[in-house]
């Protein structure tokens, strides 16, 4: 899972109830057999079933994750603004606005995918998706030159 699946073994044991924890894993294995209906019920459920656990973040962005590689952008575009609401400054927002300005560039519109960068470097400074926000950045340059 690459830079996602580091955020999960940095934080792994940090803040969760031994409950949630198991649920969180068991949702990941799911994530990586490609379950991804399932991983999105399953944190559907943990994220109605937890209220305001510091497990959600984790549920919501497994959630997002989910539902983009099942194809529904309406829906994935709904979960990343409600974990932003939610989360402003959480790192894991991090990844989302780089998977966006990814998405903008792939279909060239490349001032939609600049602000979504700047917003990684404003709001997440130490973290793993700012240095590839710059490097994209630098890369963007280039092309408009």
């Amino acid at each position: 899972m690459g830079v996602y699946g580091e955020q999960l073994e940095r934080n792994a044991h940090q803040w969760f109830t031994p409950a949630d924890e198991i649920e969180l894993e068991r949702i990941e294995e799911l994530y990586a057999a490609q379950e991804y209906s399932t991983v999105s019920d399953r944190c559907e459920k943990l994220v109605a079933e937890s209220g305001t656990s510091h497990c959600r973040p984790r549920a919501l962005y497994l959630n997002w994750l989910a539902v983009r590689k099942l194809g529904d952008e309406e829906r994935s575009g709904r979960l990343m603004s409600a974990f932003l609401q939610q989360y402003p400054t959480h790192e894991l927002g991090a990844q989302m606005h780089l998977a966006a300005a990814t998405r903008f560039v792939s279909r060239d519109d490349l001032p939609a995918a600049e602000r979504e960068l700047s917003l990684i470097e404003q709001r997440y400074p130490n973290t793993p998706a700012f240095s590839r926000a710059r490097q994209m950045r630098d890369d963007l340059a280039k092309l408009t030159e």
